[in-house]
């Protein structure tokens, strides 16, 4: 009987995949076998490879290792090149001229090819110092050492090497050709001022630099770099000044250059930092940053060195009203636009500048006796302004008015000497001006022992001057009464000093704890102190016996009622 052809073919599929069946379970039972028995297989040959990743149509990345030692590569071959010139120029084949036209010339291709470069981050920074590497010994080497260019040459060919990194800096979103061009560029420009003593050119091109720096996007997105560039315009700016302020004949190997034209690089430099604050924190309401209100003062400093070098007989009178301007428009920001901001910081910077520039113009115009009036009317008028504003900040500034005022006017020393010291004369109308600002001030509303501890800080401070400037004033007024009867001795004076700190401590204790004033409560212990301290090292030491009686039995009286009338409300003292 024959099998069908059908039949077969069934049977035989099914041994196939017995044996299948069996070699799974197999390598399943003996894997290390398994493993043995594909490592005895034959390596594919080189063809077979290429086939199969043609076939597979997969890319195999190159080594990342490999890239930048090309790029390496790429980069000693510029400098080789870089070499090759400087030994040209140093020989006397080819004309140094042509030598530096080459070499900028390669620069920029450098430059040029660093900007292309700029998807790749590596290669546009080692292109671009290679560019820098090449460009600043040239410019060094041709101006220093060769003396192939004049100074005003290389001031150009570093104005077109930043022009041309500017505008390629641009045109990409990689900031290596901007920072190691301009970084390269800034260097060069100060060591050349300072080598060739022809600085005005590269003073001017640092500003330049500062300028793309602080008003465009670049300036932001390598603020390191603007750091840089800020304390080197800063740098070469003020030895220029510096040197111009000399005499004629002591600088004669520097050009000539008018006051107006020194006097312009300061005040462009200000200028331009006066312009960038108002840019980046006026309109967007952005809070100020550190080194931008720090390159500020610093080049008002500058500006103000220069003034006073430069234009000694009007320098005071220039200052001072630059000052005051200056302080107008800082008090107008503050307290017209950024109080009701959130941005706090702006308001409280601007306050202060206002503060620092009104006292500073005031100094430089004002004379002793006017600044020290002047001070004590701008404390008053700040404290009030302060309780209508309920703006600490204006607090603080009365109260260094007050400060600077009874400084200027010799009232601390007024009242020194009226209360332990020598008997001064009648005070003069400056004293008696701030000591009655500081009164005026004292009687405004506040002072309550819920304020916060800097509040009733800054109103102690002038309770407590004004208080001892009116004892001091009838101490000097009972003195002048005394001497209508009999002459004084120093028992004399130490009595009545005893007696009137006393008397205002017990007057002071009363009126705080009736009014709620806790500035004034503290004054009262203050008086008490300096009576008991007086009592031991004046009246013990010059009294007679009756006078030192008075004077203790005064001194304890005082030390009795004091704490009984400032706990008359014992709530005021929380």
């Amino acid at each position: 009987m024959t099998a069908h052809p059908a039949d077969i073919h069934q049977v035989e599929e099914l041994a196939s995949r017995l044996a299948a069946l069996e070699e799974r379970v197999s390598t399943l039972e003996h894997p290390h076998a398994a493993i043995d028995t594909a490592a005895l297989q034959p390596l594919p040959t080189p063809a077979a490879a290429v086939a199969v990743a043609g076939a597979n149509s997969i890319p195999v990345p190159a080594p990342q290792w490999t890239s930048i030692l090309s790029l390496l590569g790429a980069t000693l071959l510029g400098v080789a090149g870089a070499y090759a010139l400087r030994a040209l120029s140093g020989s006397a084949i080819v004309p140094r001229g042509v030598i530096a036209a080459l070499d900028g010339i390669y620069a920029a291709a450098w430059l040029i090819a660093a900007a292309r470069a700029a998807s790749r981050p590596l290669a546009a920074t080692l292109y671009a110092v290679t560019s820098t590497l090449i460009a600043v010994p040239m410019l060094w080497e041709m101006t220093i050492r060769f003396h192939a260019m004049s100074p005003s040459v290389a001031a150009v060919i570093l104005i077109v090497y930043t022009g041309l990194a500017t505008v390629l800096a641009l045109r990409t979103p990689h900031s290596a050709v901007f920072a190691t061009a301009y970084a390269g560029a800034a260097f060069t420009a100060v060591a050349l001022s300072v080598a060739t003593h022809f600085m005005a050119p590269f003073a001017a091109i640092l500003l330049a630099m500062l300028a793309v720096c602080d008003f465009t996007r670049r300036g932001s997105t390598v603020p390191a770099l603007r750091v840089l560039i800020a304390l080197l315009a800063d740098f070469s700016i003020w030895t220029l000044i510096f040197i111009y302020r000399l005499a004629p004949d002591m600088r004669a190997d520097y050009p000539a250059m008018s006051i107006a034209a020194a006097i312009a690089f300061p005040a462009l430099l200000f200028g331009m930092q006066c312009a960038l604050i108002f840019i980046d924190v006026i309109r967007p309401a952005q809070p100020i940053t550190i080194f931008p209100a720090l390159q500020a003062m610093i080049a008002f400093a500058i500006t103000l060195c220069a003034l006073i070098w430069l234009l000694p007989g009007v320098a005071g009178l220039v200052i001072g009203i630059l000052s005051l301007v200056l302080s107008a428009g800082c008090y107008t920001l503050s307290y017209g636009r950024f109080r009701r901001n959130e941005q706090r910081r702006n308001f409280r910077m601007f306050a202060i500048w206002a503060a620092a520039l009104w006292l500073g113009g005031l100094f430089v115009l004002a004379p002793e006796s006017v600044l020290s009036a002047v001070a004590g009317i701008s404390g008053l008028a700040a404290i009030v302004l302060a309780g209508r504003m309920r703006a600490l900040t204006i607090e603080l500034q009365g109260v260094l008015f007050f400060t600077v005022g009874a400084f200027a006017s010799g009232a601390l020393l007024y009242v020194y000497n009226a209360l332990a010291g020598v008997m001064p004369e009648f005070p003069q109308w400056p004293v008696s001006i701030v000591i009655l600002c500081a009164l005026l001030a004292c009687s405004m509303p506040g002072g309550s022992s819920a304020d916060p501890a800097v509040q009733q800080v800054l109103r102690f401070i002038p309770g407590l001057f004004a208080s001892f400037g009116l004892a001091a004033i009838v101490v000097r007024c009972l003195n002048g009464l005394l001497t209508l009867i009999l002459t004084p001795g120093a028992f004399h004076i130490a009595l009545l000093r005893t007696l009137t700190l006393c008397v205002f401590s017990m007057a002071l204790a009363w009126g705080g704890a009736r009014l709620g004033r806790i500035q004034l409560l503290r004054v009262a212990y203050c008086a008490l102190a300096l009576a008991t301290a007086k009592l031991l090292f004046e009246d013990l030491r010059h009294g007679h016996l009756e006078f030192m009686a008075a004077s203790i039995f005064l001194v304890a009286l005082t030390l009795i009622i004091v704490p009984r009338l400032a706990h008359a409300r014992p709530r005021l003292l929380n």
